[in-house]
């Protein structure tokens, strides 16, 4: 069989010539499987999956599948896919944990997939397994599969935008060559491309197109390749980004003047360049734990990164010299783009560089293959195999550890409030913002927040008060109406019952308590001596208007 009409490189044409050209619908099945064999056996980890689980939940409520709410209040720290895909799952799957890390798992599955498909194309299927493999039970992939938070999102449509673009260039550049093969094939991958940089943006904003504009656009340059700078900037593609990144930014900037200087400047600008965010880490904190969370592939890093680094300047001083040393050179300059980036800012988070795996994958498991096409080995493939059988039950273990400690979870607090809880009943947390509660406790309207809300000190930090107090900036009338001072009166007084989420020392400090050494004595604790936190019911009560 004939080889592919765009590009010279060897193991593409042996694809169909020994039968691979249709191999790997059963690698991405087990793959699926894998993703999916563990995401209902813990409880919700707070707080980012009780936080970005309870604004999806508030979404398909209220019926509302726009705006992004937190307690009632429009939430725009992040933008909106993720919470699509979480009330996509709720809606067929019910609301529970499975559900909502079904968006996680799906995006992962999909950079898998397309992972698999690049490697067999332009390294063979050995490699395409090898690969494939290696991602599948690397710590920092498979927890970020499992765990519902923003990150595995924008690391998929980073790692599917760039290998869609680059797929786009190979045949451009085929087609500069060869000017009677067809274009189609570019166009249609340069609008994927375009399109999971939009994606990318509705998952976490605009590193979706500004990191692999930043991995791309050098990497052509170095080749002498600017044609091809200015070619993926065609119209198609720019017409593709705006129609998916731009309608949701557009409705919500429609709807709520500040929202454009809130989430572009606020949450990119100022938040890239400030140090008033958690998680401070020192510049060289990626350059250890990147290593770190792709045990054991990464033992391979030395021989990979010198062959890479081998390859690639010798492509250069060859001035195009080999598609493989291109590729080589784009893995390791995508490496670097995405770890030197994040080490910019103070705050740093493990999943921020999940979208260096896929090239980090990529090397090592090139150096663990010799030979290409029909001739490919695998190194030591008892020793492989063995390691990954291992990694596969490590992946598990360290999953059923977290469900079996089940960190910081409110679920046993909160199903009691389910079954005791009457409608019309008050409901209140004192002192903190327990992200799960709702979640667990099926309460469908906004809570009372009791604090001292008057500190300006709060929006210094990022924390759940100062994202509350964001919040309620874009809807001030609900925002005086949820969140308490803690010196206000008259909590406790109201027809039903009411229901407080507190610590007995947060509790001691309410004015109604600290009034009478009575009233404290009249709450019942609900779970006694379950943690630190715990519900609390007040009968009602008819206060005398002061």
């Amino acid at each position: 069989m004939s080889r592919p009409p765009f590009t010279s490189d060897p193991v593409a044409q042996t694809q169909g010539a020994d039968g691979q050209r249709f191999g790997g619908a059963r690698e991405l099945l087990l793959l699926a499987l894998w993703l999916l064999s563990t995401l209902g056996l813990r409880t919700l980890t707070v707080p980012d999956e009780g936080r970005y689980g309870g604004v999806a939940r508030e979404m398909l409520l209220s019926g509302d599948w726009m705006l992004p709410t937190l307690n009632g209040m429009p939430y725009f720290h992040k933008p909106v896919l993720l919470y699509w895909l979480d009330i996509f799952g709720m809606y067929l799957f019910g609301i529970n944990e499975f559900a909502l890390r079904l968006a996680p798992a799906l995006m992962a599955w999909l950079l898998g997939a397309a992972f698999f498909f690049h490697l067999r194309r332009w390294h063979g299927l050995l490699t395409a397994r090898v690969g494939l493999a290696m991602l599948a039970t690397t710590p920092l992939f498979f927890y970020g599969a499992q765990f519902n938070n923003h990150d595995m999102g924008v690391a998929s449509c980073i790692g599917i935008a760039v290998l869609s673009l680059y797929r786009a260039l190979a045949h451009d550049q085929a087609c500069r060559a060869d000017a009677s093969l067809g274009r189609g094939s570019a166009w249609a991958f340069l609008a994927l491309g375009w399109a999971f940089c939009a994606l990318g943006v509705l998952a976490k904003g605009l590193i979706g197109v500004v990191l692999p504009a930043l991995i791309l656009g050098p990497w052509l340059l170095a080749q002498g390749r600017w044609r091809q700078v200015f070619w993926l900037l065609h119209p198609l593609g720019l017409l593709v980004f705006a129609a998916v990144a731009l309608p949701w930014m557009l409705a919500m900037q429609h709807r709520f003047d500040g929202f454009f200087d809130y989430f572009i400047v606020g949450q990119h600008f100022r938040r890239f360049a400030g140090e008033g965010f958690n998680n401070a880490q020192p510049w060289w904190f990626y350059l250890a734990f990147f290593p770190l969370v792709t045990l054991p592939w990464s033992l391979r890093a030395w021989p990979a990164l010198r062959q890479a680094v081998r390859q690639t300047f010798s492509g250069l001083m060859k001035r195009g010299g080999g598609d493989e040393a291109e590729r080589y050179g784009l893995y390791l300059w995508w490496c670097v783009v995405i770890v030197g980036f994040f080490s910019l800012p103070n705050s740093k988070l493990p999943g921020y560089v999940a979208p260096a795996l896929l090239p980090w994958i990529a090397l090592m498991a090139l150096a663990c293959v010799s030979g290409a096409g029909a001739q490919a080995q695998l190194l030591a493939p008892r020793l492989w195999r063995a390691v990954l059988v291992f990694m596969a039950l490590a992946c598990v273990a360290a999953i059923a550890i977290v469900a079996h400690q089940k960190p910081k979870s409110t679920s046993p607090l909160a199903q009691v409030l389910a079954k005791e809880m009457k409608p019309g009943d008050r409901i209140a947390y004192v002192q903190n913002y327990p992200f799960d509660f709702a979640f667990y406790a099926g309460i469908q309207q906004p809570v009372i927040v009791v604090e001292d809300w008057a500190d300006r000190q709060l929006l210094q930090r990022d924390s759940w008060r100062k994202e509350l107090l964001d919040a309620a900036q874009f809807a001030p009338t609900l925002g005086q109406q949820v969140l308490w001072q803690k010196d206000r009166a008259g909590l406790l007084c109201h027809s039903g019952n009411v229901w407080l989420v507190s610590t007995r020392e947060a509790l001691s400090a309410l004015p109604e308590v600290k009034a009478s050494s009575e009233s404290l004595a009249g709450l019942q604790a609900m779970v006694p001596g379950e943690r630190a936190l715990q519900l609390w019911r007040s009968a009602g009560r008819v206060c005398a208007p002061s």
